[in-house]
């Protein structure tokens, strides 16, 4: 297969192939045959036919190069059909036929498409699987999609929420000289910084990839640059200069529909900051159904969370909750387990408020059952709030059970803390649990949540 053909042959060369004695030679022109009638002519249904028979035809002579070929095509066409999970397979045993021919880029780019396929199949242990793989033999062998695949790879768990390992992707894959693997893994590493808390950091990233974008006269990035920028600046607080940052964008004739609605969501966010409520739900009814329209369903659903708060700073309990829990679907849309979690541990919160601790139970537990979130810095809160709930409900030895593997966890906030003791006061009763309620009140009333205080006052 040295000679292999990834264009599009004229049909006498295809027939000629396929008509010829050589084997080699038939697996080379039903390799083209089904390239050019599932790709050129959009029918994978009957391209999968000719590769059926190709990759039979390549095992029998124990051609694995061929067979990597023909599970290449077919995972494509798979792709092509939404056949996720025939995608999948074709890809992993293209990979196994890459590793027994001893070609390590072929090994590669199949474990890679398979962990796509996985993407969206939804099966989160395979794709760390595959795409760690992957990246492991593409570190060994330094071939050219290495940081793409970080890139890629990184994105991916900053969506699962697994920040850690997600920065340490983004941040190898950013030191490529490539322009495009370059932003898009810096524009991923500023929100992983921005949701670590770090926005100064996020600032200095968003602000090298601007440079970059400005000496390659790339229009296109240095609006991209300008946006991490304005999101830096909104979690620095500097809600004037952000709203200066995304009036440039939109003046922008480089900026696309699409990303002119995702720099209005900004906008909304920095007219919250400065206390400019209806302004902002003003952008919020112009913007959500743009970004539902567009199907960019993880700006769509952090919309919905940011106009929940809105509502729910006014007093709009209800309204909060609709939006919350139409963001969870939003969110679910997108793959973005991590914002899934948060927004049922939002939603949980907003029900707390109301003592609708059924509801609580439902939602925090759907967080602390979830084993993708244990080292997520928000699920010592999930955790606090599910034993809240579990005592109030009258579930004391779960609510126990919660406590203990909250209690196991060093430095927890206040609040956090709090609630904890909450619901061992509930649990336990009697002198033990008036004790734990006085715990409770001093820790809710350090983080100023005074209504909270009041209740475990009660208790006491």
């Amino acid at each position: 297969m040295g000679g292999f053909n990834f264009g599009y042959p004229s049909d006498d060369e295809i027939w000629e192939k396929i008509s010829s004695d050589d084997v080699n030679s038939r697996v080379e022109g039903l390799l083209d045959a089904a390239r050019k009638i599932g790709q050129r002519d959009n029918n994978p249904l009957q391209a999968l036919n000719y590769l059926e028979t190709a990759r039979d035809l390549a095992d029998e002579i124990n051609d694995f190069v061929g067979m990597s070929h023909a599970y290449h095509l077919l995972g494509a066409m798979n792709a092509r059909l939404k056949k996720w999970d025939a995608c999948a397979a074709a890809h992993e045993a293209g990979a196994d036929a890459g590793k027994r021919s001893f070609r390590a880029d072929l090994e590669i780019d199949h474990l890679a498409f398979a962990a796509r396929a996985y993407m969206r199949l939804g099966d989160v242990a395979a794709v760390r699987r595959n795409f760690e793989l992957a990246i492991g033999m593409a570190s060994e062998s330094m071939t050219w999609s290495l940081t793409m695949m970080q890139a890629e790879y990184g994105r991916f768990l900053r969506k699962q929420g697994d920040l850690v390992l997600a920065r340490e992707y983004l941040e190898s894959a950013s030191t490529t000289e490539d322009p495009y693997t370059y932003a898009r893994a810096a524009s991923e590493l500023v929100s992983v910084l921005l949701s670590n808390g770090e926005p100064s950091s996020a600032l200095t990233v968003a602000r090298e990839i601007f440079s970059m974008a400005s000496y390659n006269d790339d229009d296109q990035m240095r609006n991209k640059a300008a946006y991490g920028i304005a999101k830096a600046l909104i979690g620095m607080e500097l809600y004037e200069a952000a709203l200066k940052e995304i009036e440039a964008i939109i003046e922008s004739e480089a900026s696309t529909m699409k990303h002119k609605v995702r720099v209005d969501l900004l906008r909304a966010q920095a007219l919250i900051g400065l206390s400019r409520v209806d302004s902002a739900l003003e952008v919020y009814a112009r913007a959500i159904p743009l970004l539902s329209k567009f199907k960019l369903w993880e700006a769509l659903g952090e919309a919905l969370v940011s106009r929940g708060l809105c509502h729910w700073n006014m007093g709009n309990v209800l309204d909060a909750e609709a939006d919350v829990f139409a963001a969870i679907a939003a969110f679910e849309k997108a793959g973005a387990d991590a914002w899934v979690s948060l927004s049922r541990l939002k939603l949980a919160e907003f029900m707390a408020s109301r003592g609708e601790w059924s509801g609580v139970a439902l939602y925090s537990g759907l967080v602390v059952d979830n084993v993708l979130q244990m080292f997520s810095p928000w699920y010592p809160k999930a955790l606090a709030l599910s034993a809240l709930a579990q005592a109030q409900l009258g579930e004391t030895a779960s609510a126990l059970e919660l406590c203990a593997q909250l209690f196991a966890v060093k430095d927890l906030a206040s609040d956090v803390a709090a609630r904890g003791y909450h619901a061992q006061a509930i649990a336990f009763g009697g002198v033990k649990g008036r004790n734990l309620a006085a715990k409770a009140m001093k820790g809710y009333l350090a983080a100023g949540l005074v209504a909270e205080a009041t209740a475990a006052s009660a208790l006491i």
